[in-house]
């Protein structure tokens, strides 16, 4: 292929970075390539050209373009049309190489790769679990399965995705030695199907090439849950004669001080080239709790011996926190459930402290209804594992029951047995903390001793213990909260590598730790005051906004989510490993978004957090639109009010599973119920006419004066809808909301296709 012609200032703008560009043409057998073309670009070479490629004839255009509102930006878009012949399995790309090239440089690809992935790996099966003795212990490395990554050791180093692999499509690096970041952007696809995204590196590591390819064509092997050797299933794309494959790219290179910097910058252009989204309304938000505190009821009450089972088909089994219900669902049952609901929160947590507490002061992980069960699900053996985040999720929603229950209940006073629960865990965790001078992912149930060292599964221990000190009025928790907060800030939020808040995906970097990280940072600014706490917020949040679907991904239309017209932006990706996106936090509601713009009146908090809250519902079966568990058709849909945490972008599963769900209800539910009962619907500041609707409704101001605003309030759906009101002025916003926030504030009733006006305050 002849040099393609770009105008020099761009080829400045890429030596930056040490960078040049090159467009290629590739020919495949299955998804074994056979054949490349590759010219670099140049400033000298004319624009179209001809070519000879794949038993067809090419013209290959580039045009590039400096960008209006962004300074430290360029627009490439490369068009490959076939004018004559036909092209069998072939495709198109644009690649970026770079030079002087170093492992230290920070890689990433929006909620699929951090740091490159460049971490120890063992060849484990889903769900994977360490079995080496050399890898357990407190200074346990972070430690992945056979997740797409870049190696940490000698030999091949690529990594291959497609678009719907990551958040946002998306890949750039941060370089240390020069201080530069590169962000490249690009589309979902072309009309040749998906693109791909692929990183390689030199063997000797001095060189390092990013390529954008349509279609997305991962080269002899993909991967598949916890391994990347299993066989792809992609091909090149068939094309006659007129037809073009067209790239759209934008390319970023800026000043980037630190790696937050590389994630700053992405949180303001993640959505440049894929555009504004439309929210589409479907079902308010207090339709879908009805929905699933029915099913609740139904389906996971367990009468004997009294309390909510975990999941779905999986009872009697109580699970303490992260990944089902058990104490976490009592939060939003007590602020918004009947009656009866509540009186089986109480029964739930009379079940809890009686059966639930261990004698070393930590919480059991699981409980059937005849013994205690350890993180594996399995009696206690000799050294129980126990997942960390279990107590502070515990925690942090029992001191937020206590104080409901208080509110809801005249002269209700928290039984000692509670009391003592709740302060006998934190003391352990503290205990702890001095012991070690860490949390730790995975402890000894018996003795504390840590099984598996390091990373931030207990992001959340700072919040629930400021609650904690709160409650019982004991400082001293709260200045271990701010003690391991500030660690957890300084070891890994400063990397930009917040990691290891499953238990299903070893170490891998995750955004389940990333809010609960979030949630403790801004509770403490709150309880403090200090600044410090909202300027680690602040940092924390626009990495957890990596992790969020910025962009509402096109479904192939024979696949369920095709068929429903799923939308996807605001869904989460919970790590690295599991590829795919989900409905809502693991496991909690977002509100710290809304407390921290408050704090610091960003709306770019408030539109993350609508944007999350409002993708909730579409993913919740119901009567009139049940939705197929995979295969996809209709012979086994998921019963009403249940809620699968897939939202498959990727092929992950398998091709058959993109779009799709297994069947099974899981965490998602208490996550849809956390974010109804303790995030406003309707967010109005009057003064300033500022109003943010996070439900499935319309808000328009259609008059401001002296303070005061009148709104039109529309539900288009066809279902009635309760719509919660947080209203405020300005000036109120530098006081916290506390804990819960929601409990007692006012509620709108709009009909269903009506329009209410209201007027505030």
């Amino acid at each position: 292929m002849a040099p393609a012609r770009i105008p020099s200032d761009v080829n400045e703008f890429l030596t930056q970075c040490a960078g040049k560009a090159e467009l290629n043409l590739n020919r495949y057998e299955d998804a074994r390539r056979v054949d490349r073309s590759a010219a670099t670009v140049s400033d000298s070479a004319k624009t179209p050209w001809e070519i000879q490629f794949g038993g067809a004839t090419w013209q290959c255009e580039l045009d590039a373009a400096p960008v209006a509102d962004r300074e430290d930006a360029v627009d490439l878009t490369a068009r490959f049309t076939v004018t004559a012949g036909e092209a069998r399995e072939c495709g198109a790309g644009v690649s970026f190489l770079f030079d002087d090239w170093r492992t230290e440089n920070y890689v990433l690809v929006p909620g699929a790769v951090y740091d490159g992935n460049r971490f120890e790996s063992r060849l484990l099966s889903y769900p994977p679990r360490l079995t080496d003795p050399t890898d357990f212990g407190p200074d346990t490395p972070i430690i992945v399965s056979d997740v797409p990554r870049l190696n940490l050791h000698p030999g091949v180093s690529r990594l291959q995705l497609l678009t719907g692999d990551g958040a946002t499509p998306a890949a750039g690096f941060y370089c240390p030695r020069n201080e530069t970041g590169f962000l490249l952007l690009t589309e979902q696809g072309t009309e040749a199907g998906d693109s791909g995204l692929s990183i390689e590196e030199s063997g000797d590591r001095s060189q390092a090439v990013f390529s954008v390819g349509a279609p997305g064509v991962r080269q002899d092997i993909m991967y598949m849950m916890c391994t990347t050797q299993a066989p792809s299933q992609d091909r090149g794309a068939d094309l006659v004669t007129g037809d073009c494959i067209t790239l759209r790219l934008r390319l970023f290179i800026f000043a980037c001080p630190t790696v937050q910097h590389l994630f700053d910058r992405l949180a303001m252009v993640r959505k440049d080239l894929t555009g504004p989204v439309k929210r589409t309304h479907q079902l308010p938000l207090s339709q879908a709790w009805a929905l699933i505190e029915e099913k609740q009821n139904r389906d996971n009450w367990c009468e004997n011996p009294g309390f909510y089972s975990q999941e779905s088909g999986m009872r009697p089994l109580f699970g303490t926190g992260w990944g089902g219900c058990g104490i976490v669902i009592n939060t939003p049952l007590l602020i918004d459930g009947s009656e009866t609901s509540r009186k089986r929160v109480v029964k739930t947590l009379d079940f809890f402290f009686t059966h639930c507490v261990a004698p070393a002061g930590f919480f059991y992980d699981h409980h059937n209804d005849t013994e205690p069960l350890d993180e594996l699900r399995v009696p206690l053996g000799e050294h129980p594992r126990h997942l960390v985040r279990r107590d502070f999720e515990a925690l942090y929603a029992l001191i937020k029951q206590f104080r409901i229950l208080e509110k809801q209940r005249p002269g209700f006073t928290v039984p000692n047995q509670w009391l003592a629960g709740v302060r006998g865990c934190a003391e352990a965790w503290v205990k702890q903390w001095q012991r070690h001078g860490q949390l730790g992912q995975d402890v000894d149930l018996r003795s504390g001793d840590i099984i598996i060292g390091g990373g931030t599964n207990g992001g959340l221990a700072p919040a629930a213990l400021v609650l904690v000190s709160q409650y019982l009025g004991e400082p001293r928790f709260l200045q271990i909260a701010k003690e391991i907060a500030a660690s957890f800030y300084q070891l890994y939020v400063t990397r930009c590598l917040i990691h290891g808040g499953t238990f299903d995906a070893l170490k891998s970097p995750d955004s389940e730790s990333s809010f609960a990280l979030l949630d403790s940072f801004v509770t403490l600014h709150e309880a403090t005051g200090e600044r410090s706490w909202l300027q680690m917020a602040e940092e924390t949040a626009r990495q957890c906004a990596s992790w969020c679907v910025s962009y509402d991904f096109r479904f192939p239309p024979d696949t369920i989510f095709g068929r429903l017209d799923m939308r996807t932006t605001g869904s989460v990706y919970p790590n690295a490993q599991n590829k795919h996106a989900a409905p809502g936090i693991c496991t909690l509601s977002g509100d710290s978004l809304l407390r921290l713009f408050r704090a610091t009146g960003n709306r770019f908090y408030l539109e993350l957090l609508q944007e999350i809250a409002h993708n909730l519902p579409q993913y919740l079966s119901r009567p009139d639109r049940p939705i197929p568990s995979n295969p996809a058709d209709d012979s086994r849909p998921l019963p009403s009010g249940w809620m699968n945490e897939r939202v498959n972008l990727s092929d992950w599963e398998g091709r058959e599973n993109l779009g799709g769900v297994f069947y099974g209800s899981c965490w998602s539910e208490a996550a849809t119920m956390l974010t109804c009962a303790e995030v406003p619907g309707l967010y109005v500041q009057p003064d300033t006419g500022l109003i943010c609707a996070i439900d499935h409704v319309d808000a328009k101001v259609i008059e401001q004066a002296e303070g005061r605003v009148r709104v039109d309030v529309t539900n288009p759906t066809r279902f009635p809808a309760r719509v919660k009101v947080l209203c405020e002025k300005k000036a109120d916003t530098s006081r916290p909301l506390g804990h819960p926030a929601l409990l007692d504030c006012p509620v709108l009733d709009i009909p269903p296709e009506s329009t209410r006006e209201v007027a505030f305050p």
